[in-house]
C-alpha cells in the first residue's frame, strides 16, 4: 500500500502523558472543584446569635423595639421569647405582618434569620 505509513508508537507516546495529565486535571476539576462550588452558593450558613443575628436586630428593629415592653431585639432572651426553634413560619420574631409603622423587618437578610431559627436559634 503506497501512501499509507502506519504510525509508530514511539511517536504517540510522548502525547499520551500529556493526554492522561489532562484527564487527570479535568476530573479532579469535577469531582473536587463542583463540591466547592456548590457548597458556596447553597443556604446560607446560620450564624449565632451573637455573631449575626443580634446585630441586625440592633441596626433594624431596636430603633424602636428597645423603648417597648419586651425590650431590645438585638437582646437574646428578648428575641427568644419570639422564636420557635426549629420552625420559622411559627416564629413571630420572623413572621409578624409588618403593620403600621413598620419597615420591612429583615429584608435581604431574611434567609439568614431563617437558617438560624432553623438551626434551632443558638445563642
Amino acid at each position: 500500500m503506497v501512501g499509507i505509513r502506519p504510525t509508530p508508537i514511539r511517536d504517540v507516546a510522548p502525547s499520551a502523558p500529556a493526554a492522561r495529565g489532562s484527564k487527570l486535571l479535568w476530573f479532579a476539576f469535577v469531582v473536587l472543584g463542583l463540591p466547592a462550588c456548590a457548597d458556596a452558593s447553597s443556604a446560607p450558613v446560620p450564624a449565632t446569635f451573637q455573631e449575626g443575628i443580634g446585630p441586625l436586630a440592633k441596626e433594624r428593629c431596636d430603633g424602636c423595639h428597645e423603648r417597648m415592653p419586651g425590650g431590645a431585639m438585638s437582646v437574646y432572651r428578648n428575641a427568644r421569647a419570639h422564636v420557635t426553634p426549629g420552625d420559622p413560619d411559627a416564629s413571630p420574631y420572623y413572621t409578624v405582618p409588618m403593620g403600621r409603622g413598620h419597615p420591612v423587618s429583615w429584608g435581604d437578610s431574611a434567609s439568614v434569620v431563617r437558617a438560624w431559627i432553623e438551626a434551632g436559634a443558638p445563642e
